[in-house]
């Protein structure tokens, strides 16, 4: 929030959420929950296998699902006719009575891969049951990179709405860093026949347009500041997550013709065009701009390494 009496940004700390896994020695019992590429979920330094997800009468599959919608729904949370539907919709279970069998099986052994030393009848530090609404919503130390990462591209926001755009790379920076792919990537994979997972669709879109609007946010504040190779780095991510992105093309186009890569005939050529030169594959096609491509699929087979703002000298001062 920014206080009116200095004008700056200051964030208060989550009660339970932390900002980085502490050392095991010192905090054993933290839960670290990774959404972006591949869903894992460590219980400390121990990584959660296929096998412990599994039960004789909840398969894996329910209880993944069950707790990956879980988190996607945060302090909302979800009632039980909600995920029973989701999880065991009527063309798949018409018998209801089963479909509430099965939720509460998959709910049981959920508290038991979480927390395996739960004492019988003791309620979940993880998730939370209200009497009408289930909820992953931590009464103990936890980590997860989908609330990290928003956490940093809203100070990101909130900084470059007050003026201060060097801090505001740094938060996006950050939010970058904690992108190791898209969102519940392999979701579909493990999700039970006929179960709906629009709602991940959804999701993982928004988080991409926000890891894409970050790239593009950073690049641009680097060819600002004549860090070209930089800028190259951060706008062949956002063109790597989103190839037709007029903007991050011209913007590569602009840092490679400054960094004397690309002769400035490229660009000027891409301008005579229509607004719509990327999206009518211009650049794909067009002879004039073979040089770039050249270049573009070099840096794209060999991306240049991004998440360096927060050791550039620049920004850690």
């Amino acid at each position: 929030v920014m206080t009116a009496e200095t004008g700056t940004i200051s964030t208060p700390p989550a009660i339970q959420e932390v900002e980085q896994p502490p050392a095991v020695s010192t905090l054993p019992a933290l839960m670290r929950v990774q959404c972006f590429g591949e869903f894992q979920v460590y219980r400390g330094m121990h990584l959660i296998q296929s096998n412990e997800w599994d039960s004789e009468h909840a398969p894996a599959k329910h209880v993944k699902s069950l707790f990956c919608y879980l988190i996607s729904r945060g302090n909302e949370g979800a009632g039980k006719e909600r995920l029973i539907n989701l999880l065991w919709p009527k063309r798949i279970l018409p018998d209801r009575k089963a479909a509430e069998v099965a939720f509460f099986s998959a709910l049981y052994h959920l508290y038991r891969v979480l927390e395996p030393e739960l004492p019988t009848g003791r309620s979940s530090r993880y998730i939370i049951d209200d009497g009408s609404t289930y909820r992953f919503q931590p009464q103990a130390p936890y980590w997860i990179d989908v609330a990290r990462f928003s956490h940093h591209i809203r100070i990101g926001q909130m900084y470059e709405q007050a003026g201060d755009s060097q801090k505001a790379t740094i938060s996006w920076d950050r939010a970058i860093g904690l992108y190791r792919g898209r969102f519940m990537e392999r979701l579909e994979t493990i999700n039970p026949a006929g179960c709906s997972f629009g709602w991940c669709i959804a999701m993982r879109e928004r988080y991409e347009r926000l890891y894409l609007d970050a790239n593009m946010a950073v690049a641009t504040y680097y060819s600002e500041q004549k860090s070209h190779e930089l800028a190259i780095a951060y706008a062949t991510e956002a063109i790597r997550t989103e190839p037709q992105h007029e903007g991050a093309h011209i913007l590569l186009m602009k840092c490679l013709i400054a960094n004397g890569q690309l002769n400035d005939n490229v660009l000027q050529s891409l301008e005579w065009e229509t607004g719509l030169a990327i999206e009518q594959d211009t650049i794909l096609k067009k002879d004039a701009y073979q040089p770039y491509r050249d270049l573009l699929a070099d840096l794209i087979y060999n991306p240049p390494k991004i998440g360096l703002a927060r050791q550039s000298p620049e920004l850690s001062s």
